[in-house]
């Protein structure tokens, strides 16, 4: 799966509750593209890579648990809670 970013978010979600994506794989992915083009761009003020490996983590861990129990998985959310530490602009 190299076009990741080419996939709608539910299909990453269906990915993802199959096991044929890892949430940490799609993060990465991300993350490596917001570091190639944010050379040219320059778009991103703060990039929280650490964080959003942790959450991809601690989300690959209740993918598993949810396909072991058979739980269907809905789509991952965004954290916003992040923005009071964060960086930002308005």
């Amino acid at each position: 799966m190299s076009d990741l970013h080419e996939m709608t978010a539910l299909e990453q979600a269906a990915a993802i509750a199959k096991g044929d994506l890892s949430p940490v794989e799609l993060a990465d992915h991300y993350l490596a593209r917001i570091e190639e083009g944010d050379k040219h761009l320059g778009a991103y003020l703060t990039v929280t890579a650490d964080l959003a490996r942790s959450q991809a983590q601690c989300a690959e861990q209740e993918a598993v648990a949810a396909r072991r129990n058979g739980v269907r998985l809905g789509l991952l959310r965004r954290s916003s809670r992040t923005t009071s530490v964060t960086p930002t602009t308005m």
